[in-house]
């Protein structure tokens, strides 16, 4: 379903008076289900790119792929620059997931509806 059939079929539920029974109050084991999977998927996401981050960094040194001139502490500023970067991307993917994640266990799922 794209979004314009969405966006339809919502409009039809709220006319209809259906959509306010669909809504169910924010409790808090709804929330705390929303908040952890946030924030462990959002974690081991960063555990994983940043340690991706550090061993390709260490094996380039290693190496020798990188001039002999620069220091390894001035490597860390760019990887870490690399790796925020990536962790915001990290984090716009997990936002989706839990927004488009039926939550089996509390029976619920999100939905975005435009005002």
């Amino acid at each position: 379903m794209n979004h314009g059939e969405r966006a339809r079929l919502v409009e039809v539920l709220e006319r209809q008076g259906l959509l306010a029974k669909l809504r169910v109050e924010l409790t808090w084991p709804r929330l705390l289900s929303i908040c952890w999977l946030i924030f462990w998927r959002f974690g081991v996401g960063l555990i994983a790119i940043f340690s991706f981050l550090d061993v390709v960094s260490r094996k380039l040194i290693a190496d020798g792929f990188l001039l002999a001139e620069v220091p390894a502490g001035e490597l860390a500023r760019p990887v870490l620059v690399i790796g925020i970067f990536l962790a915001a991307i990290w984090g716009l993917v997990v936002i989706r997931v839990a927004l488009t994640k039926h939550y089996k266990l509390s029976g619920f799922r999100l939905i975005v509806v435009a005002r």
